[in-house]
């Protein structure tokens, strides 16, 4: 399954649909794998990414029930902790400038502004 882990993760990174191939693996995905690709997105910290792949999947696609309720859940709460990251890493750099620094962040929410969906 981990083909499909990333394809799931190219799909929802770039926002497009499966390919061909990789949807007939989603097709033939039983639940269990389906938590455990859950489980891989968890650990790896992209339930976000997981999710907007899921918003590009053709509608006669059915996940488990849990799966999708999970992955709903798992995307909200990274959202909500990626902005709350994003304001506390504006307010340090703020306190920073005032005391004449100059912030050069390289990692975390501002890379992350780059992307499409950086809450993601």
């Amino acid at each position: 399954m981990t083909g499909l882990f990333f394809a799931l993760l190219r799909s929802g990174l770039h926002e497009r649909p499966l390919a061909a191939d990789e949807l007939l693996l989603a097709r033939k995905a039983t639940e269990p794998q389906w938590q455990d690709i859950l489980s891989y997105g968890r650990k790896q910290a992209v339930p976000g990414l997981l999710y907007q792949a899921l918003l590009q999947f053709p509608a006669d696609l059915k996940l488990p029930d849990a799966v999708v309720t999970a992955l709903m859940s798992d995307a909200l709460h990274a959202a909500r902790h990626s902005y709350a990251v994003s304001a506390v890493s504006e307010a340090v750099t703020e306190k920073l400038r005032c005391a004449g620094l100059s912030p050069v962040v390289m990692k975390g929410t501002t890379v992350a502004a780059f992307y499409r969906h950086p809450e993601f």
